[in-house]
């Protein structure tokens, strides 16, 4: 009798200290959500919504023709194009080939992130990212290790980002900062129209290498 009794009440403890876990459990995320959301809306720093300091020197004649340009500090080719002044096909080959649903969605493509979880499990290694162009801006402008704490916040980062920029704003960042190798940061304003097939079939090729790495 008295082992009956003690187990029962063994039984009640436990389970009240469940339920108390349980709300501590949500409490907690209650609160870590408040705080995301108070994140995610307060104003983007000023360094990050504008072009960096370290920018490459242009010479030019009175007529725009391009004499010499130096490194910027960094040791980079470094410059910065206004969204109006970049070719609409160069444009149109990032967003195809890095993020065709840019324009639909708020800096996290949640379509994209179900299929390549999908594609990842079922070939039990990474084959597939789900990264935007929005959250690759957010890698840009604040390193991140690869990793899933990573990762969250990218996504953190890229609502913050959809919160306060339009998507010309994030297009105009991005194509200012990515790395295109050879040093060489962000596109130029003069790359010829023929050379966008090269450009695609070079974004194609990153593509690729950053799903496998």
């Amino acid at each position: 009798m008295e082992g009956g009794r003690f187990l029962h009440s063994a039984l009640n403890s436990l389970r009240t200290h469940q339920r108390q876990l349980s709300y501590a459990a949500l409490a907690t995320l209650a609160v870590a959500a408040v705080a995301a959301v108070v994140w995610i809306s307060l104003p983007l720093p000023a360094t990050l919504s504008g072009p960096p300091a370290a920018l490459s020197l242009e010479i030019q004649d009175r007529n725009g023709l391009l004499l010499r340009a130096t490194r910027s500090s960094d040791g980079s080719h470094a410059q910065w194009v206004p969204y109006e002044q970049i070719d609409v096909d160069l444009i149109n080959a990032f967003v195809t080939i890095e993020d065709r649903r840019f324009w639909e969605h708020s800096g996290v493509d949640w379509r994209a992130v179900a299929r390549a979880t999908n594609d990842n499990l079922r070939a039990r290694h990474v084959v597939s990212g789900a990264s935007t162009i929005t959250m690759q801006l957010a890698r840009l402008i604040q390193t991140s290790p690869r990793s899933w704490g990573g990762k969250f916040g990218q996504v953190l980062w890229a609502l913050r980002l959809e919160r306060h920029l339009t998507k010309q704003q994030i297009l105009e960042q991005y194509l200012n900062r990515i790395e295109l190798g050879q040093a060489t940061v962000g596109v130029d304003r003069r790359i010829p129209t023929g050379e966008i097939a090269v450009t695609r079939a070079m974004l194609e090729s990153r593509q690729r290498y950053c799903c496998q790495s």
